[in-house]
């Protein structure tokens, strides 16, 4: 069944910029003018147009180099560390917590085995394992062993439900963000907290305030909110909302196996993988549900962008359910994303909303039964199991077919685009921008924009390639000064930088 037939209720509103033709080159902008950070919302933001940027870094990149890295960050605690699979980024499968030194150590002995990418917040496993066995042991001293046996099957379903979210995992690309949306890891600002009050104002417990500067600045930046040079937003992006920082380090070697060993008389989805020409690793294609500012610090990237207007035939693993006018995709719950919470067009979860809304008496544009219809339909859902596989803004399509024109065996071309029109049609009839980055230089993408990125070394001695990534909330009312439909975000990031001035303050520790 093709997309077209499986997604017939999509809705299409995007307002954006597509890309004409293949021959389109994304613009460039060597220099600033006067009012840049207007003029860069009335030419690139408000008309969800890529941009590649050449001047005015808000970084210090020499800083952010992996010899300083260290130095710069000062972090100690236990961080999650993604293995590559199948020759590329974004699998998201295999987890493991290390130190930052001990993944600096890694990367330093030349394994290309692993990247690190967005944290989320779960607690060590060999640490909750302990707990829960000396819970057991306490509690099995008191039971028979009629009570016993019972514990013991219960345990082997925990196991089941553990192993079967373990393996879904999410999908960590080179441009992952909180803005990709997971939605096994979600704070929920309404949750009632034992912890007292820090801060009435924003209502801020001591728990809330770590964990909001936690997600603002993801570790390991997160000792970075007592740099006064490093900035939450940078100049000419200051109409947009800020979501969250992240730090990616990766390896661009390819070890996966050369395009040569491929079995060309049957080709499959697995037998093409993430390989990509040349000597590089692939993010695999996908979209984010943030607007992004990708500041390279170190190694070569290629990013191939396709607008988020070609959305249908780049065959996303979810139901493509709306495509707002700004780009942002919301997808259907199905069966490939059980798990999904519907959004509206700034990347907020209707559930969330409704929540503010009854916290703030606002029933001017919901009611109040279909605010509480909103709240009866989430808690249902949260009785679903979380959708095995890749989350829906990945796409299926494997990397190899975006550069195509890159292989000089005119066979392997033939056959490549047979596999191409016969599982993927209409694909290789779309307009894609191509960019290459080199350190220093940044990307500015609006959510939305399918991108594949291309990681490569800058030398067979130095593999390791370095970037920071500034996710904001997506306007959607397309004015430089009142860019959001209201405050929900703002009073949000009121809150992120309340908790910042309470832990420069000392008032609370990290």
């Amino acid at each position: 069944m093709t997309n077209a037939k499986r997604q017939k209720h999509l809705v299409n509103e995007y307002k954006g910029y597509t890309v004409p033709n293949n021959h389109t080159d994304i613009d460039v902008i060597e220099k600033f003018p006067e009012n840049h950070d207007e003029w860069f919302f009335n030419n690139f933001i408000k008309l969800r147009k890529p941009a590649k940027i050449k001047s005015q870094c808000p970084i210090n990149i020499d800083e952010f180099k992996f010899d300083k890295l260290k130095e710069k960050l000062q972090y100690q605690d236990k961080l999650q560390i993604e293995k590559k699979f199948n020759n590329g980024f974004g699998s998201g499968l295999q987890r493991e917590l290390k130190t930052f030194d001990e993944i600096l150590s890694i990367f330093e002995n030349g394994d290309d085995s692993y990247y690190l990418t967005t944290q989320y917040n779960q607690e060590e496993p060999e640490e909750e394992e302990d707990q829960e066995g000396e819970e057991e042991d306490e509690e099995g001293e008191e039971e028979d062993d009629e009570e016993e046996e019972e514990e013991e099957d219960d345990e082997d379903d925990e196991d089941e439900d553990e192993e079967e979210e373990e393996e879904e995992g999410t999908a960590f690309s080179d441009t992952s963000s909180i803005g990709s949306i997971d939605m096994n890891n979600l704070r929920d600002d309404f949750d009632d907290c034992d912890d007292s009050l820090i801060d009435e104002k924003h209502q801020l417990s001591y728990a809330d305030i770590q964990s909001r500067v936690k997600e603002l600045l993801q570790p390991p930046l997160t000792n970075l909110y007592k740099d006064e040079n490093f900035p939450l937003v940078p100049q000419f992006l200051s109409s947009l909302i800020p979501q969250q920082i992240n730090l990616w380090m990766g390896n661009g070697k390819n070890t996966g196996g050369s395009i040569e060993d491929m079995d060309f008389d049957n080709l499959s989805l697995d037998e093409i993988g993430k390989r990509i020409p040349g000597n590089g690793t692939s993010s695999g294609l996908h979209h984010d549900h943030a607007d992004n500012l990708y500041i390279l610090i170190q190694g070569t990237k290629r990013f191939t962008l396709y607008s988020p207007n070609d959305t249908l035939k780049l065959f996303t693993v979810g139901e493509i359910y709306k495509i707002f006018q700004n780009g942002l995709i919301d997808y259907e719950i199905s069966e490939f994303s059980k798990n999904w919470k519907h959004i509206r067009d700034d990347g907020a979860m209707l559930i969330n909303i409704a929540e503010w809304k009854i916290a703030n008496s606002d029933f001017s544009t919901w009611t109040e039964d279909q605010i509480l219809e909103i709240i009866e339909k989430d808690k249902a859902q949260c009785l679903s199991k979380p959708t095995k596989g890749d989350p829906p803004s990945f796409s299926k399509i494997p990397p190899l077919l975006l550069h195509l024109d890159e292989l000089k065996d005119s066979s392997h071309i033939e056959k490549l685009t047979n596999f191409a029109n016969e599982y993927f049609p209409g694909f290789l009839d779309l307009n894609k921008l191509q960019v290459w980055l080199k350190p220093g230089e940044q990307l500015y993408l609006p959510t939305g924009w399918f991108h594949e990125v291309s990681s490569f070394a800058q030398d067979e001695l130095n593999p390791t390639h370095i970037a920071i990534n500034y996710w904001f909330i997506p306007p959607t009312e397309f004015f430089f000064h009142t860019p959001y439909k209201d405050t929900y975000w703002q009073e949000d990031f009121d809150a992120n930088k309340a908790s910042i001035e309470h832990l420069k303050k000392g008032i609370v520790q990290l």
